[in-house]
Parts: C-alpha cells; sequence; structure tokens
C-alpha cells in the first residue's frame, strides 16, 4: 500500500548550499541517519509531517 502524496509547501528542494546553517545541521544528521529529538531544532514542514505520520500510525 502507498501512502498519499503530502504537500509540504516546499517549491523545490534545496541545496545544501541553499540552506541556512541551522537547516544544514538538521540535515547533515539525518543523512547521518541520526534521528531528531523532539525538542531538537527541526524545519517546521518536517515537525508537521513527523506528527502527521505519527498520528496516522496510532490510528492503525
Amino acid at each position: 500500500m502507498q501512502a498519499p502524496l503530502v504537500g509540504t509547501g516546499a517549491k523545490a528542494v534545496k541545496t545544501i548550499e541553499q540552506m541556512e546553517p541551522q537547516e544544514r545541521a538538521f540535515q547533515q544528521r539525518i543523512d547521518a541517519g541520526i534521528n531528531p529529538e523532539p525538542k531538537d531544532w527541526m524545519p517546521e514542514a518536517y515537525r508537521r509531517t513527523l506528527i502527521r505520520q505519527m498520528s496516522q500510525h496510532a490510528h492503525s
């Protein structure tokens, strides 16, 4: 079963050079396989998607 596409509001994927330092550090942690903790800084769109996924999991 495939998940439906979810709009994040992003028009295009940013390159690492286009990211702000905080966003770049977050992406590097994700790329390294480090899971973010709830109180860690993360982009708002990422946080919304994560909360939506947890909510869906709770109802499955």
